[in-house]
């Protein structure tokens, strides 16, 4: 390709020649990058952008936003925080956990053998129901089957008795210590 700067420009493209006229002409050429961000070549996170993810699922942001601010991919962010959840068995202020599909409507009471106890076993304290009951079914909110697959951020968390599934950087400071 040839190309010369004069009141006419002559540009050479496969043997085919054409010959523009053109006066003050500015060309500005935008190549987009791959996926709108720059990607960096490092292989690994650091805890410092573990750190950041974490605060930005709290604060319930996009992947492709938390992409963008440490200049990773989406996808990387996803696999991040796929394969380093949490499983937490916990229930809520006040409430025991119960991952039970019945568990706001089961009137079954006494699966511990205690006939004197008056509480239903969705609310016993001393054993878990889940182990003790044939009609027990596992529940699993149908919100970690999306993006972002964890409870961090969850408005719902307070209230929540389901098995919680956290992103937390603290696991990589037991590790890599």
């Amino acid at each position: 390709m040839e190309v010369t700067f004069a009141s006419d420009v002559q540009v050479h493209f496969c043997c085919i020649n054409w010959k523009i006229t053109l006066q003050k002409v500015m060309i500005i050429l935008v190549v987009p990058l791959k996926g709108g961000t720059h990607m960096s070549n490092f292989k690994h996170l650091t805890r410092e952008e573990r750190n950041i993810i974490e605060q930005r699922l709290i604060c319930r942001e996009s992947f492709k936003s938390i992409a963008r601010e440490l200049g990773k991919d989406p996808t990387t962010i996803a696999k991040e925080i796929k394969n380093h959840i949490q499983f937490r068995q916990m229930g809520c202020y006040g409430k025991m956990f119960n991952d039970c599909r019945h568990r706001f409507d089961c009137p079954v009471m006494h699966l511990c053998g205690n006939s004197r106890c008056r509480r239903y076993c969705r609310f016993c304290k001393s054993h878990i129901c889940s182990s003790l009951c044939h009609d027990y079914q596992k529940e699993i909110c149908s919100r970690l089957l999306k993006p972002p697959y964890v409870c961090n951020g969850c408005e719902a968390k307070p209230s929540c008795t389901l098995e919680k599934r956290i992103f937390s950087k603290r696991i990589y400071f037991t590790y890599n210590i």
